[in-house]
């Protein structure tokens, strides 16, 4: 079978149940787990899946298929890195810093030995069993009920956890974001919180890579006018840069010009 034929076979296997793993492929067109790997990493590039840990995803189910935890962790590894080396900037000793859950939000927290005094929030049990503190610095950790497979919890008692709180810095993750249709999510459960994390905090950051851009997802979470700052990776697509600049809304790559930490005014 030529390689044209066999990723034509391959993406309609995965367009069809929206998921693949590299051994069901691999039976499906007769050739090694290591051929499969090489035509998945081919199809990626063109962007027409996501590769995950095992295999692959439609590039076209983000509305509302969600990745599980594990297989996200091993996904745009070195975009995930950039954007936590750049939301240390905007970081100070002494801050109360809100993290959403995801794995670009878990990136950040490791990064956060690097700073003193903090105060960490978060109801991603993950950032709370793995993250290692700098000196003088403590973690609050929101209750709820485990939401399997996303090492979060969720419901009623974080929503009121995360009012009670004011704090200095968040960083919001998203499944997706459009300037029209806002930032969203595909799991319905998860929006409240992240309203209310919106909400507890005086600067909010939103990260997330260059691949979330132009797209939506089920649920609306917010504007992106809610946020004071994009932080994303450098391979942002350069019309979506200069959509932003139009826009007045903040998108920081690190391509420029080091993060400011001073909240964007509605004058820029």
């Amino acid at each position: 079978m030529l390689r044209e034929e066999r990723q034509r076979r391959i993406l309609e296997r995965i367009n069809a149940e929206n998921t693949a793993d590299v051994d069901e492929l691999a039976d499906l067109v007769k050739v090694s787990v290591s051929t499969i790997r090489r035509d998945l990493k081919e199809l990626a590039a063109k962007e027409l899946v996501t590769r995950t840990h095992g295999g692959a995803v439609a590039a076209s189910i983000g509305t509302s298929y969600e990745t599980p935890t594990r297989e996200k962790f091993h996904l745009r590894r070195t975009e995930k890195e950039h954007i936590a080396r750049l939301a240390l900037e905007v970081i100070d000793d002494g801050d109360s810093v809100i993290l959403d859950s995801g794995t670009t939000t878990q990136a950040i927290a490791r990064q956060l030995h690097q700073r003193s005094g903090l105060t960490v929030i978060t109801y991603d049990l993950r950032i709370a069993l793995e993250t290692v503190l700098g000196p003088r610095s403590t973690m609050l950790v929101a209750g709820g009920s485990r939401r399997e497979g996303f090492d979060i919890v969720l419901g009623s008692e974080t929503e009121r956890f995360f009012r009670r709180m004011s704090a200095d810095k968040a960083f919001l993750g998203a499944d997706a974001v459009h300037f029209a249709k806002g930032i969203t999510n595909a799991h319905m459960a998860e929006v409240g919180v992240k309203q209310c994390i919106i909400e507890a905090a005086k600067q909010v950051f939103l990260v997330c890579d260059h691949t979330k851009f132009g797209k939506s997802a089920l649920m609306h979470v917010a504007p992106v006018e809610a946020v004071d700052c994009i932080i994303s990776d450098p391979d942002v697509d350069p019309a979506f840069l200069e959509e932003a600049q139009n826009a007045g809304i903040c998108l920081e790559t690190g391509r420029t010009r080091p993060l400011s930490s001073q909240r964007r005014t509605a004058s820029q």
